[in-house]
């Protein structure tokens, strides 16, 4: 996909398509997307620019053999909601179809959940779901009649990793760390089948 994308990307850091990791730098911060596999993020700070980015994006994928995938289409709009009509964003398939974007309030992201606000307790909750994910794929192994120290180090291998991915872009307030420290010990329970002590 960077390859394929080169030649546009480039073209896009030249006319200042994008947004700047700070309001006030005029230097080389400037993110206009994001790549996994086959998945792409478009980021730009003006709706007008975004639709041009998604129109010429279009005109690139399909000499790399790609299509869209028309349920995995959204659009998110940041602080400036109101102002930005994201229901107006279209692509065009490589059969002609116009294919139109869903206006999404919350966007799965490498491995996070990020919302309007950029709040941290998105990316939390989601991590914390996809580690309660991993508990119940491996449930023998921390419901069954393992040792304690053999579920605590498959726990510290499989949820508790799986949970904290991502976790350097954080903003860990006291609040979130308390969130996971409840979340972390109600399973430790479960699983060691201890209960909680008054106090």
């Amino acid at each position: 996909i960077e390859y394929l994308l080169e030649d546009l990307v480039q073209s896009w850091n030249v006319r200042g398509f994008g947004a700047r990791l700070c309001e006030q730098d005029t230097g080389t911060s400037l993110i206009n997307h994001l790549t996994w596999c086959d998945n792409i993020w478009l980021i730009s700070d003006s709706a007008e620019k975004l639709q041009n980015m998604i129109h010429e994006l279009t005109g690139c994928i399909p000499s790399g053999g790609f299509r869209w995938k028309p349920s995995s289409l959204q659009v998110m709009a940041g602080v400036d909601a109101a102002t930005c009509d994201v229901c107006s964003f279209v692509c065009i398939d490589t059969d002609g179809a116009y294919l139109p974007f869903k206006a999404v309030t919350k966007m799965a992201c490498l491995g996070e959940r990020i919302d309007q606000q950029g709040s941290t307790t998105s990316s939390v909750t989601y991590r914390m779901s996809k580690g309660e994910g991993n508990l119940w794929m491996n449930s023998s192994a921390f419901f069954g009649p393992a040792p304690p120290a053999e579920k605590l180090a498959e726990w510290c291998r499989g949820p508790r990793a799986s949970a904290i991915f991502g976790c350097i872009s954080w903003h860990l307030m006291a609040d979130i760390l308390q969130d996971l420290w409840t979340w972390e010990l109600r399973w430790l329970r479960r699983c060691l089948k201890s209960k909680r002590k008054p106090g």
